[in-house]
């Protein structure tokens, strides 16, 4: 028996906007939009977006987004609001306003949802 392995193309994003972009791998050229999600790999070149995120590598050049999330991030003549990623690379003449760790992360969301839990129980009595 012959096993057939099927290679999938990328997921092409490629001048213009688009609103959510998801697959196995994605690539954005000269675009933009609100949502670009990549199960192994997104790259970005010359676009960017509100939510980079990728479950391997995010590989930004001269492209940029609000938040970044992801398993490794390269950033490379970019900017970043928010980059969450266990390891990052960041490039001369690149800006990242906010880097964090995925356990920094979990750790801040998990400490305002008790605040916040905790906050509003003591206000309904």
């Amino acid at each position: 028996m012959i096993e057939h392995t099927q290679t999938r193309e990328p997921r092409r994003a490629t001048r213009g906007f688009f609103p959510v972009v998801a697959g196995n791998d994605v690539q954005v050229e000269r675009g933009g939009g609100l949502m670009f999600l990549a199960r192994r790999h997104l790259s970005i070149e010359q676009g960017g977006g509100q939510w980079l995120v990728s479950g391997g590598t995010l590989d930004v050049r001269q492209g940029g987004g609000a938040a970044l999330i992801a398993k490794e991030a390269l950033v490379s003549k970019g900017n970043v609001g928010v980059l969450i990623a266990g390891r990052a690379t960041i490039a001369p003449g690149s800006r990242v306003l906010l880097r964090a760790t995925p356990t920094v992360a979990l750790a801040a969301v998990a400490s305002f949802a008790a605040g916040w839990l905790f906050g509003h129980r003591g206000r309904s009595r």
